[in-house]
């Protein structure tokens, strides 16, 4: 089992969410192409909590 593999499975255990550290999953999810649905959900979150709004482009 790769160590993805071992991480997805830990995450939907939904058992140590306290114990995944952030770079791997970080890792997880930019190794998987985003769907439609969840750039929109990401969206949501960045306006809804104004994420982003001091950063200089």
């Amino acid at each position: 089992m790769g160590r993805y593999s071992k991480l997805k499975a830990v995450i939907l255990a939904g058992t140590a969410d306290a114990n995944v550290d952030f770079a791997p999953l970080c890792q997880l999810l930019e190794a998987n192409k985003a769907k439609p649905y969840q750039v929109r959900q990401v969206r949501g979150m960045l306006v809804k909590y104004r994420l982003g709004e001091s950063d200089a482009d």
